[in-house]
């Protein structure tokens, strides 16, 4: 059973500071509690966790809904890579990723994705930056890299 407007009730998943979010879409309870869990963990960096989870709801979805899952899961298999300095698998998967979430409106299931691609867009920016710094420590620049800190994902209430 299809569910065109479910609640997000469960305290535990919802962002800290945040109202509960209200999705207008296509997606059955669970799917719903899946994608909002799979946003906490990514809030959390745990970025694998929430490439795990939306990866599932992914291989049901249909038409943009499935188009945005997939950028987001990109966009969480990026922020990976980041993490173990594959620089080039970091900025492949990224590219993808705004092929995919700019064909998109600047909200879309309830995420600020406008926001959340123009934070993508200043945070892969900077690791350009830093990796282009040629001569500097590798310490040094893993320092800067953290400092650097990944985007979140931002819910748009009603």
């Amino acid at each position: 059973m299809n569910v065109h407007c479910a609640a997000w009730k469960t305290s535990q998943l919802r962002p800290r500071s945040e109202t509960p979010v209200f999705f207008a879409f296509k997606m059955k309870p669970d799917e719903v509690s899946h994608f909002a869990f799979g946003v906490q963990l990514f809030n959390q960096r745990k970025f694998f966790e929430a490439h795990e989870i939306w990866e599932k709801i992914w291989r049901s979805a249909e038409g943009d809904d499935k188009l945005f899952l997939q950028g987001m899961i990109q966009a969480a298999a990026a922020l990976i890579h980041t993490t173990s300095r594959n620089r080039r698998g970091a900025f492949s998967l990224y590219e993808k990723c705004c092929m995919k979430l700019k064909r998109l409106p600047a909200v879309w299931m309830k995420v600020d994705l406008e926001r959340f691609r123009a934070d993508l867009a200043l945070y892969f920016e900077g690791l350009r930056r830093f990796s282009t710094l040629g001569d500097e420590p590798q310490r040094r620049c893993s320092e800067r890299l953290h400092r650097n800190r990944p985007p979140t994902i931002h819910w748009v209430s009603d």
